[in-house]
């Protein structure tokens, strides 16, 4: 997919090459997406993909950037060739790049984002250019400059005057100053999934956003869904943080544990299993019934390795064409077993990432490099963001600490890795949130019961202390505020108040 020159970017203008979205097929055209999106951890990707109308200098944006993988950098006249061709006008260039700069480019150095999965990205342009449903961008019979002028300025006032905006995370029928859609999506990113109505819900609280949300959904999630075009029991890495869950608990119970019990672990609440599975009784049960009986009653050969389960689930990934199998998938189509895979305890959510490094590690380091990955992902879990260093080392077992200072030299290498940008804006403004429910939560403590004051004291003096996570002296609850204190409260004098 190379970059057209000047003078055919002019000719697929004028053809109408470069489509848009309409209403009517952006709700199919979403579920492709998402399909696309999967698993999905470049930044370019997924931003990109959160730019709905797709109007033609975000696809030759994209374009260019694929043409420079080799070396992000590019001339400040390429970029410009392209909005010179499309006849922007400054406030709308102005608007462009408050949309794309540090999203997909930066202008001060003149790179692109990196692209980390070219494939992905190659796919969703695919997708963009093959689109049944879109209205083609023609020049009818006026000329070029005019048609050009005409689109842009017709787009621009759809814009603002109309509920269907162009918005830098979702085409939606919205206006552009609705910030809640904008959280909505800074959430997905920051999880690793979309947030269920509990996980909104709670976060929205500490956000700016709230004022929007209670305006233009009157507070209801299922609304601000419904306007995003998104059905969030069509996310796969959701569903299977969910089926983690159960099946850790159930591994430890050595029995199909009931759903109270399931409802006091891990991070996600029964409502949240009804929401991704419609019901948890009926629907999510026969799903995991069987599977579960085979955990229980086949023994794992004592000669496994992980490296055998990811060679498994790379011959599924194969009839797949490359698209990461679901759970049931990986049921219908796995050799060994999917039983194998839990108990080998290796989480449904992590195994994309764990045969993306396959050949990184030996057979012995691919283990830990396991160990250190479910660590990471059961602490932001815990958290609702990313950990900073001392909090993550503080939750690691001492081998797998070692491992982890071995290959890391810090957490930003150890975040590239696993494809996570840990310098974006988002995860400084959920740090914010984040502090102010951790605030309000010890406030709350601290005018309680006297054993309650009692109980947060014992978690300030952990936090201060420094020692690690391993307590058998807390409860679930009291373990994970401990943790979030730790992460959130930066000023640790702050704490001396609770004593």
């Amino acid at each position: 997919m190379s970059f057209p020159t000047s003078q055919e970017f002019v000719t697929s203008v004028n053809n109408g090459t470069f489509r848009k979205v309409t209403h009517d097929a952006k709700c199919r055209f979403c579920r492709e997406q998402n399909k696309i999106m999967t698993n999905c951890s470049c930044i370019f990707t997924q931003n990109f993909s959160k730019i709905h109308n797709f109007q033609h200098y975000n696809i030759l944006i994209a374009k260019l950037a694929l043409s420079k993988l080799d070396s992000s950098t590019f001339s400040q006249s390429e970029l410009v060739e392209i909005f010179d061709k499309s006849k922007i006008k400054q406030n709308q260039l102005n608007d462009i790049n408050s949309k794309l700069e540090n999203k997909l480019y930066s202008l001060k150095t003149y790179t692109f984002t990196k692209i980390s999965e070219p494939t992905k990205l190659k796919n969703l342009l695919n997708l963009i250019e093959s689109q049944e449903n879109y209205d083609v961008i023609t020049s009818s019979s006026k000329s070029p400059e005019t048609t050009t002028e005409t689109t842009t300025e017709t787009t621009t006032e759809t814009t603002t005057e109309t509920s269907e905006p162009t918005s830098d995370t979702e085409f939606s029928e919205i206006i552009l100053t609705d910030k809640s859609q904008k959280l909505f999506h800074d959430l997905k990113t920051i999880l690793g999934h979309y947030p269920t109505t509990r996980q909104f819900n709670k976060l929205i609280k500490f956000d700016e956003s709230k004022s929007d949300f209670d305006k233009f959904y009157g507070g209801r999630f299922d609304l601000l869904l419904s306007g995003l075009g998104i059905n969030i029991e069509d996310d796969v890495n959701l569903q299977n943080l969910l089926f983690d869950e159960f099946f850790e608990k159930c591994l430890a119970e050595k029995k199909f544990i009931k759903r109270t019990v399931l409802d006091e672990h891990g991070q996600f609440r029964i409502e949240d299993y009804r929401e991704i599975f419609a019901s948890y009784n009926t629907d999510f049960k026969s799903l995991v019934q069987k599977v579960l009986h085979k955990v229980l009653s086949t023994p794992l050969e004592d000669d496994l390795s992980v490296k055998d389960i990811l060679n498994d689930y790379s011959k599924i990934c194969n009839l797949k064409l490359g698209v990461p199998p679901t759970f049931n998938e990986i049921n219908m189509y796995s050799k060994i077993g999917i039983e194998k895979y839990i108990q080998k305890q290796i989480p449904f959510s992590v195994i994309p990432l764990l045969y993306q490094n396959l050949n990184r590690y030996s057979e012995q380091e691919l283990e830990s490099f396991l160990l250190v990955i479910v660590d990471f992902f059961k602490l932001r879990n815990i958290l609702g963001s990313i950990p900073v260093e001392h909090v993550f080392l503080r939750y690691m077992s001492t081998d797998t600490k070692k491992f982890y200072q071995h290959n890391f030299s810090t957490t930003d290498q150890f975040f590239n890795q696993i494809g996570i940008n840990s310098t974006l804006d988002i995860f400084t403004k959920q740090k914010q949130r984040m502090e102010k429910y951790v605030t309000l939560y010890l406030d709350t403590l601290n005018k309680n019961s006297k054993g309650q004051k009692l109980i947060l004291q014992k978690i300030i003096k952990h936090v201060i202390s420094n020692l690690d996570y391993n307590s058998s002296d807390f409860s679930k609850s009291e373990l994970e505020l401990c943790i979030q204190v730790d992460n959130f409260i930066e000023n640790k004098n702050l704490l001396n108040n609770y004593l």
